[in-house]
């Protein structure tokens, strides 16, 4: 799959036992492109939804129709906690930039600051 950094891919209900809080999680989208968020750990993730916002979504809602959930060993700076908090900082910003602010770079900066 495209997505860099894959540690392991899960089915949903895998995924439901075994993503921590914190985790960045990305998914297969159409045209080899890839849809990254943060879970929370309570059965939901923050993400830029398709209307350009960040938001919660559930893990149901964000696998669409994918099949797998992939955990992305993306650097961790932050502890779990703190990165949910920084996810949380920016729920519903609209300024999504497919090139300077997608949603890969909001994972990695809420896990990394980058």
């Amino acid at each position: 799959p495209p997505i860099p950094g894959l540690s392991r891919k899960f089915t949903l209900n895998e995924a439901r036992r075994n993503l921590s809080r914190g985790d960045h999680i990305a998914v297969d989208r159409a045209f080899h492109f890839s849809h990254h968020g943060i879970y929370t750990g309570d059965g939901f993730v923050i993400e830029y939804g398709s209307n350009k916002e960040i938001h919660y979504t559930t893990l149901e809602n964000f696998l669409d129709s994918s099949h797998y959930i992939y955990k992305v060993d993306s650097e961790a700076i932050y502890k779990p906690e703190k990165i949910v908090e920084r996810a949380k900082s920016r729920l519903y910003e609209r300024d999504y930039s497919v090139f300077g602010n997608n949603c890969e770079q909001f994972a990695r900066w809420c896990r990394n600051g980058d």
